[in-house]
């Protein structure tokens, strides 16, 4: 297999995964285009060149399809690390809010629903709004984190994903690779792991958000996995459809 056929089959696998009608129209176009089209080759390349990473800022990058790029796909791997650091660390309440760039409010909204089918409680600010008022009403409710979908300051083109702590401040290190570990880690459990039929159905369709292949695994990785997953992983969700439900749509007043 060339490089080329190698990039649109990375392409082809994300397409076949991701949940966003425009996002996959948009691929899809490009994907065909690439099949011919040196220049539509390049394009996809850029697309392609690495997941984001997850990182003391969150994450940061142009809004569009593909891997390497802010769209609700790439979104949803963050939801899930976060959610699942904060199960890790028995936190319970999360904020978000989100401004008013394009994909703001969508990333916003997934990521509540991710959040409350991993069972924790979610508090939905108005929207949209400026970073100091999430940052005073994660104090002011006494939540154990949130998170601001905000490129800040970036050019208008660009999206972003920032994460605080209980003390309103944005994380540092080391937990923003305690984060991008487990959202990979579970991720990758999900993928060994098939359609995990004996947990509750909602986990399963956040995973089918995530969008990994886990191509690199070995033993030892696979043995951190089945750790993480006895320990913080899928049998924590059973029973929260109904919280999945509910616990999104709060407003700053819920808790």
């Amino acid at each position: 297999m060339t490089s080329d056929e190698q990039l649109i089959k990375t392409a082809q696998d994300w397409v076949a995964q991701d949940f966003d009608e425009a996002n996959i129209a948009e691929l899809t176009k490009l994907i065909t285009a690439a099949q011919s089209n040196p220049s539509a080759v390049a394009e996809l390349a850029t697309r392609f060149s690495g997941p984001l990473k997850f990182g003391t800022a969150g994450l940061r990058a142009k809004t569009g399809a593909g891997e390497s790029q802010m769209n609700r796909a790439s979104v949803a791997k963050a939801a899930f690390g976060v959610a699942t650091w904060m199960q890790s660390q028995q936190y319970r309440t999360l904020v978000v809010g989100n401004d008013a760039r394009t994909g703001s409010n969508a990333y916003a909204t997934d990521t509540c629903k991710i959040a409350a089918a991993l069972g924790l409680t979610v508090i939905r600010l108005e929207n949209p709004l400026p970073n100091p008022v999430l940052a005073y009403a994660l104090t002011k409710l006494k939540a154990d984190a949130a998170i601001m979908v905000t490129a800040s300051h970036n050019p208008a083109s660009d999206n972003g994903y920032k994460v605080y702590d209980k003390t309103g401040s944005q994380i540092i290190s080391p937990t923003d690779e305690e984060i991008a570990e487990l959202w990979y880690l579970l991720a990758l459990a999900y993928k060994l792991q098939g359609s995990l039929e004996d947990t509750h159905n909602c986990l399963k369709e956040c995973c089918d958000l995530l969008l990994l292949h886990p191509e690199d695994a070995d033993a030892e990785l696979c043995g951190r996995v089945q750790q993480l997953c006895l320990e913080a992983g899928f049998v924590h969700v059973a029973g929260a459809e109904g919280d999945a439900e509910g616990g999104a749509g709060g407003g700053a007043g819920g808790g």
